[in-house]
């Protein structure tokens, strides 16, 4: 009887203690998993390019998906277009250099409805409120987009933007085109033809259920090209025109881009020759929403071009009898020429829009006013 009483204490003490180190081993695994998660030092991939999201005015104004993740849009593809001839897929012309006068190879529609000022050669290298994208950033963003080329020549595109609250981003761009003078540089290297300075300061807000939401951005960029001036050759020739014998006329021969250059500074029909265009641009998109399928909207855009061209006198004595016509009027070549064209416009959008199943629809009324200067 003692054996059998004594036999099941042992199994008892036992029990308890297997019991004891069960329990022992279930409170030991929560302190040894957060003593794992201290004491881990790996780096927390907490933001990277799915967390970073950008929005255009376009996609929001249009009910296009709202945002898109940075890393939906980080390809490689492409990178070997340097030009913006070659980055618009060749369907533009320009004057055979980046950065020079361009216009589009094939007829396209205006964008908007209305008077304009008919300066466009310079439209794509001044980023158009459309373009301009916002960003809801979880931790300061940056980027960096620059493209070199000979002679010193570059295209630069640099961003910051950052959330000042989980609702509340602002941000800034600065653009930079350089561009030397690919045929007759007068001093080269350095000799540019193409100089551009910009900066636009963005901001964009929205409530948390983004019931409302303003985009606003300020531009302001000067795109100046030094041309030439033009080049001629002293050598004439005669030809027997019908009715009015023996005409002389300019003959400008190919040669080599060496001999050019050295003779480039008394061959150059001006001595100066550039033009620039300044805008200086405040745009101002809001919208709230009245109902489930009803939005109202409010678009503000003010903009101020000046537009100046200069040439020095032409230089060549076989000029004296031809006219520059400047202006719709003629012009004495042996004087200087100075022309400044100051363009402001402004223009107030109020419209409606909303969605129905598959259909978006829209209305607005437009109210625009431009003004010309000439001097």
């Amino acid at each position: 009887m003692r054996q059998s009483l004594f036999l099941s204490l042992i199994l008892g003490v036992k029990f308890l203690r297997y019991i004891g180190l069960i329990g022992l081993l279930v409170h030991g695994m929560p302190v040894q998993a957060q003593e794992e998660k201290y004491l881990d030092d790996k780096p927390q991939d907490v933001y990277n390019p799915t967390t970073t999201l950008f929005t255009t005015q376009e996609s929001i104004q249009y009910n296009q998906g709202g945002y898109k993740a940075m890393a939906d849009d980080m390809s490689i593809s492409g990178m070997h277009r340097f030009t913006f001839v070659q980055q618009y897929g060749n369907k533009l012309q320009n004057l055979g250099n980046n950065g020079t006068a361009v216009k589009p190879i094939f007829y396209t529609l205006p964008e908007r409805i209305g008077a304009i000022s008919g300066f466009h050669a310079y439209d794509i290298y001044f980023r158009s409120p459309r373009q301009l994208r916002y960003y809801d950033t979880k931790s300061p963003y940056s980027k960096l987009y620059i493209m070199l080329a000979r002679f010193g020549s570059l295209f630069a595109d640099i961003g910051h933007s950052r959330n000042v609250t989980p609702h509340w981003n602002i941000g800034a761009n600065f653009r930079n085109i350089m561009t030397d003078k690919e045929w007759i540089p007068a001093n080269p290297p350095g000799d540019r033809n193409v100089i551009a300075y910009g900066l636009d300061l963005f901001t964009h807000y929205k409530t948390d259920n983004e019931r409302y939401q303003l985009l606003a951005h300020f531009l302001v960029m000067k795109h100046r090209v030094r041309e030439t001036g033009g080049i001629i050759n002293t050598i004439t020739v005669e030809k027997d025109i019908p009715g009015k014998g023996k005409q002389k006329f300019l003959y400008i021969p190919y040669v080599q881009a060496e001999q050019l250059l050295k003779t480039s500074m008394r061959n150059r029909l001006r001595e100066k020759a550039e033009n620039s265009d300044t805008r200086k641009r405040f745009h101002l998109y809001h919208q709230l929403g009245v109902a489930e399928q009803l939005w109202v909207y409010h678009e503000l855009g003010m903009q101020n071009k000046r537009h100046l061209f200069n040439a020095d006198p032409l230089t060549n004595s076989l000029a004296e009898n031809s006219k520059v016509f400047l202006g719709g009027e003629a012009s004495n070549p042996l004087e200087a020429i100075e022309a400044t064209t100051t363009v402001w416009n402004a223009q107030n959008e109020l419209g409606v829009k909303g969605d129905w199943q598959d259909l978006f629809y829209g209305g607005y009324y437009r109210h625009k006013n431009i003004e010309f200067k000439h001097q």
